[in-house]
């Protein structure tokens, strides 16, 4: 079967729905909807649903992103039994679809299965199909942009594709003071070379400077106090000597008293 096929684009960060498509009488509308904006396509679809109600259409909203579910997040309800519960083991579809508004009915992605491929190729969709096309029923069907959903295409009056555009580049700076270079604009590695050294580097190198200089200024001082002390030690033992020799405590060899009188008298006293 040929379909109508509509590219429609989107801004994620824009929460105003664009306008939807023509929708047909009856039968199957296929959505693909992008990895990047795909909670924002949910809520667009939801609003697609309500604004072809309001058209006179019967709408039925199957979530088919079985592997990331995104519909009853949008809608604000449980993920329970869904659509891999229909189309996997024939549940009914009266029995999981979740009403949300008078013609409005939501069938979420029900058990997560990691094949969805499995899902979406199932032959139990030709009679889901058919039974709501003969009742004039609209079934909706929302598909991550990446599966491979033929047999679905084939069934479909109107296909739909989101488009969300590219994902904006960032620029990895590198924060001030991480000495950290930042790679240049195309992407390539960064020169290497120096890192420049920190505050508190250059803080410690101050300080271990300043301790170094002062423990050169001071060893000169402590050499020089050690010396005077060895002059005074000495001289106290020659006057001393001189003084109980002048005494008659002790005799020195070729001194006598008068000479001993002699030196001490030439120290001037005060």
């Amino acid at each position: 079967m040929a379909f109508e096929a509509h590219r429609i684009s989107i801004d994620p960060a824009d929460g105003s729905p664009p306008d939807p498509p023509a929708a047909p009488e009856a039968g199957l509308v296929l959505a693909y909807v992008p990895d990047r904006g795909a909670p924002a396509c949910g809520r667009h679809l939801l609003e697609f649903a309500h604004r072809w109600r309001e058209q006179g259409h019967r709408v039925v909203l199957a979530d088919g992103c079985v592997d990331r579910p995104i519909l009853h997040v949008a809608a604000g309800v449980e993920n329970g039994e869904g659509l891999t519960d229909v189309v996997l083991h024939g549940t009914s579809l009266a029995r999981v679809r979740v009403p949300l508004d008078r013609g409005v009915a939501l069938v979420t992605a029900g058990t997560v299965v990691p094949d969805r491929d499995r899902v979406l190729e199932h032959p139990r969709w030709t009679t889901l199909v058919t039974g709501l096309r003969e009742v004039s029923g609209l079934l909706v069907v929302a598909v991550a942009d990446d599966a491979e959903a033929h047999r679905l295409e084939g069934l479909a009056e109107v296909v739909v594709r989101f488009d969300a555009g590219e994902e904006p580049a960032q620029a990895d700076s590198a924060p001030a003071g991480s000495g950290r270079p930042a790679p240049d604009v195309a992407g390539s590695a960064p020169v290497a070379g120096p890192v420049p050294p920190t505050a508190d580097a250059l803080s410690r190198r101050s300080a271990a400077s300043a301790t170094d200089t002062a423990r050169k200024a001071t060893a000169p001082a402590k050499s020089g106090s050690r010396t005077g002390l060895l002059v005074v030690v000495l001289l106290l033992v020659v006057l001393g000597a001189l003084g109980s020799a002048f005494m008659g405590w002790i005799e020195i060899p070729g001194v006598t008293p008068a000479d001993v009188e002699a030196i001490v008298g030439s120290f001037p006293l005060r």
